[in-house]
């Protein structure tokens, strides 16, 4: 007995297993910690103006939680607290979603070892698994989740954090609960169970996939509190079945017949979405046999299946589909835990890949239908070699060390987003959106000239592209191409004319041409699509500036604050306002000195910086201040080659040493900041 508490001190006291899956963890994803953002990290993370805190509040708090693209609070906070503590610098975002996973780790051993337990007392299971094996099988559960290779897009991609926190709170839930049915009835249990209730909450709010949870719960009880008991599913189903059919009656009628709910900006309809994921779920189950780093893909290209016999695979696969899930309720009895792996498999993947109009297959859907199967491969290698155990440890070992390797070489892809773009490319070749986002890439990394071939490579894959169009009106507008540009933008309109950024970017673009009617109507139209569109806010404020409409500037000049406050041409532009605007009563020179202050360069304030202090000075009565400033200033421009700076710098401090501010005029003037994308 003693010989095995010892064994059992991987689980126990000292936590030496736990402490081994963390690090295991931890070691494995520290070469993802300078992985950048890629595909919808920028829309959830760096362009949602809602995460971006410069206090604790409480007004924070509500923004960030309901305010952001995804209505997943839970979530949301976590990624606002990481840009309130490191900014939009990576590294932070990756740490937080390394120890999650390794929490998820720990929390499918301390699953593994409860269920373990709950098996060696049901007197029909034929495996017998004694304490120590119990705790190394434990271990072994809780190591395969953490090292598996397909981990990675839920893990390196930063914001499935959403997929992992929801299986976090879902796997601590589900522990509470066994551990209040494992308590006679009375304050303890009640509270367990209110406990795993309320991770059950912070699960829903962190992603949608935690509404299994209730059934999750009914399965785990079945199988190993209940011990399969008939009279007890029988029962329970009686009560469950009739409101769970009324549920899923209302769901087919509402998606087979009622409005398209999402599927008209699809390509196929429900009815093919549910006969692809036939196809689809076969795949998962194929990387989950065989995560060769060759076969991952962050955007796999999957045609839809068109009939059960379009492609053929679509009837093979639905057949297989169907013999696993019987097989796993027939072999319910001999093969406990495998039967329950393969139910709670399927369970986990009745939210996305069945009828709702989601894309068709991602990776990271399989992060928590994973528990099941870290559960049962282990107690299977057992139930196999459970007579010769040292082979069975060398097997596990060799198993464990190529998934972590294979773990390893996965995210050595993801610290590039070229490289991992290009991956993307070579893996989906017929896929318009990975050339569209390799063009992305290239654009960012400044391989201009590649960008623009990637681009119009996705555009001729796919004419109706519009993240290509959107792609190539940018470039083409930087290298000022403007009848290309406004081409693509238009392009963009015409597939998706509620999109904001195609509007925003037109109207900067036509702002730089000088066509300020147009302009301001394409501005103006992506504030009235996206209010909390932050570049919009800051060009149409520059444009009204421009026009003499002072107080409309001030407005949203403000607004383009209140949702990037670092936006140094929003800083800029609203302290002018606030030290020229020719009605006193819109003036506030002590905030237009405090705000351009606050924008040092390299070796102090910029000559525009310098201009805005200066102007806001000889507005509050400081001319001899303003005078030494606006010489900075002019030194400065000169510096930096601005002649056109330079000269607007000398008439002001003209006006100045007269002891004279600065009014801006009511007409249309030249600009006197850049409207930028």
């Amino acid at each position: 007995m003693a010989r095995g508490h010892r064994s059992g001190s991987w689980l126990g006291p000292h936590g030496l297993g736990l402490a081994a899956i963390a690090g295991t963890g931890l070691l494995l994803y520290a070469n993802t910690l300078h992985a950048p953002f890629v595909f919808d990290d920028h829309r959830n993370l760096l362009e949602n103006p809602s995460l971006r805190w410069k206090a604790l509040s409480l007004d924070n708090l509500i923004r960030a939680s309901l305010g952001s693209p995804s209505l997943r609070p839970v979530s949301n906070l976590s990624f606002a607290l990481n840009h309130y503590l490191g900014g939009e610098a990576p590294e932070g975002y990756h740490v937080v979603n390394a120890l999650v996973h390794c929490a998820n780790g720990v929390l499918v051993a301390l699953l593994a070892r409860a269920t373990l337990r709950r098996l060696a007392g049901l007197s029909r299971e034929r495996v017998r698994i004694g304490p120590a094996a119990a705790s190394w099988l434990a271990l072994a559960s809780g190591l395969l989740f953490v090292v598996h290779p397909l981990q990675t897009s839920s893990v390196t991609y930063i914001v499935q954090r959403m997929t992992s926190l929801a299986t976090l709170f879902t796997l601590v839930a589900l522990l509470l609960y066994v551990r209040g049915r494992e308590r006679p009835p009375g304050r303890e249990r009640r509270a367990l169970v209110g406990a795993a209730v309320g991770s059950g909450l912070l699960a829903l709010g962190s992603k949608e996939i935690a509404v299994t949870l209730p059934l999750a719960v009914w399965l785990y009880e079945w199988f190993f509190l209940r011990d399969l008991d008939p009279g007890f599913a029988r029962r329970s189903l009686a009560r469950l079945g009739i409101p769970l059919a009324l549920v899923g009656g209302a769901l087919y009628v509402a998606f087979f017949f009622g409005p398209d709910w999402g599927y008209a900006k699809r390509d196929f309809t429900v009815g093919e979405r549910l006969l692809t994921q036939l196809r689809v779920v076969v795949i998962y189950l194929s990387l989950i046999s065989f995560p060769h780093p060759g076969r991952l893909n962050l955007l796999h290209d999957v045609e839809a299946s068109r009939s059960w016999l379009d492609p053929p695979t679509t009837l093979a696969c639905g057949l297989l589909l169907l013999a696993l899930l019987f097989g796993g309720v027939l072999l319910a009895r001999r093969f406990r835990l495998v039967s329950f792996a393969i139910l709670w498999f399927f369970l986990q993947l009745l939210l996305e890949s069945t009828f709702l109009p989601l894309e068709l297959i991602y990776e990271h859907r399989t992060y928590l239908p994973m528990v099941g199967v870290a559960l049962a491969v282990p107690w299977l290698g057992w139930a196999a070699l459970g007579s010769r155990p040292r082979a069975a440890a060398a097997l596990a070992a060799l198993v464990l060390t190529t998934l972590a390797t294979g773990t390893w070489i996965r995210n050595q892809t993801w610290r590039d987003p070229v490289a991992l773009w290009s991956d993307v490319v070579a893996k989906s070749p017929g896929s318009a959106r990975a050339r569209a986002d390799l063009g992305a890439s290239l654009a960012m990394a400044g391989r201009t000239r590649e960008a623009i071939a990637a681009g119009e490579e996705a555009l001729r894959l796919d004419p109706g592209e519009a993240h290509a169009h959107a792609n190539l009106a940018l470039l083409y507008g930087r290298l000022a191409r403007h009848a290309k540009a406004i081409y693509h933008y238009s392009e963009v309109l015409r597939l998706r004319p509620d999109d904001a950024g195609a509007h925003a970017g037109l109207g900067a673009l036509l702002a730089r041409r000088g066509e300020r009617a147009g302009a301001l109507r394409e501005l103006s139209r992506a504030i009235e699509i996206d209010p909390k569109h932050a570049r919009a806010q800051r060009n149409l404020g520059i444009l009204l500036e421009q026009e003499g409409r002072f107080g409309e500037a001030l407005h949203h000049l403000g607004r383009a604050m209140e949702l990037q406050p670092e936006d140094p041409a929003a800083r800029l532009s609203l302290a002018w306002v606030l030290a020229t605007a020719p009605d006193p009563l819109l003036r506030d020179p002590a905030r237009a000195v405090q705000l351009a202050s606050a924008l040092p360069g390299p070796a102090g304030p910029q000559a525009r910086a310098l201009d805005v202090i200066a102007a806001g000075h000889a507005a509050a009565g400081r001319f001899g201040l303003a005078s030494q400033v606006a010489e900075r200033a002019l030194a400065r421009a000169e510096a930096e080659g601005s002649a056109r700076l330079a000269g607007a710098i000398r008439e002001r401090l003209a006006l100045y040493r007269s002891g004279r501010p600065y009014v801006a005029p009511l007409a249309p003037v030249q600009p006197t900041a850049e409207i930028g994308r």
